[in-house]
C-alpha cells in the first residue's frame, strides 16, 4: 500500500505521520519500521533492499519516505516491484502536491491527504483544540490574536 501525505502544514502532517506509525507498530508488533531520506547517499538502494528483502522475524514492512526527487527508472521499476504487496506499507511525505510525473508512486490502491496551511475557522478551531489538549484556556481575543500573529503555522502556534 502506498500513501502520500503532503502539504505545507507540516504539524499535522507529522502528527498524522505518527498514527500510522502508531496503527501498524499496534497491529504489527515485530514489524519492520524504517525511514529514507532519498537525498541521501546510498538511501534508494537502502529502500530497495528493505522493500525486496524478506525479514527473519516478519513479513510486515512500514517505510517512510522523504524527498523523492526526480523519477526515474529505478524508482519507477521499484514501484512496479512492490506494488500490490500487502505487507509493505510505504509512505512518501513531501512539502508540495506532486506533479504528474510523480503519478508512477501513487497508483491504486495509494491514498494520499494534504495538510495545506489552516485558515479563518479551521485555524481557531484547530487552537482551541491544541489549547483544550495542552490544558490551556484561551478566550475568544487570544485565539484571534494567536491567529493574526502565527501567519497560520501549525508549529509556532502548538509551540
Amino acid at each position: 500500500m502506498s500513501i502520500l501525505l503532503f502539504g505545507p502544514d507540516s504539524y499535522r502532517r507529522t502528527a498524522r505521520l505518527r498514527e500510522f506509525v502508531a496503527a501498524f507498530s499496534k497491529k504489527y508488533p515485530a514489524g519492520l519500521v524504517d525511514r529514507f531520506d532519498l537525498e541521501t547517499e546510498g538511501e534508494f538502494d537502502r529502500l530497495a533492499s528493505f522493500c525486496q528483502n524478506q525479514s527473519l522475524f516478519s513479513n510486515f514492512k512500514f517505510a517512510v519516505v522523504t524527498n523523492v526527487g526526480e523519477a526515474d527508472k529505478q524508482k519507477t521499476a521499484l514501484m512496479k516491484g512492490v506494488s500490490g504487496d500487502k505487507a509493505l506499507t510505504l509512505i512518501f511525505i513531501a512539502d508540495k502536491k506532486p506533479t504528474k510525473e510523480y503519478a508512477f508512486l501513487f497508483k491504486e490502491p495509494a491514498t494520499a491527504e494534504e495538510f495545506a496551511l489552516p485558515e479563518g475557522r479551521a485555524l481557531a478551531a484547530f487552537i482551541e483544540t491544541e489549547a483544550k489538549a495542552r490544558g490551556a484556556k484561551l478566550s475568544a481575543v487570544d485565539v484571534r490574536s494567536l491567529a493574526a500573529s502565527s501567519g497560520g503555522d501549525t508549529w509556532t502556534i502548538v509551540t
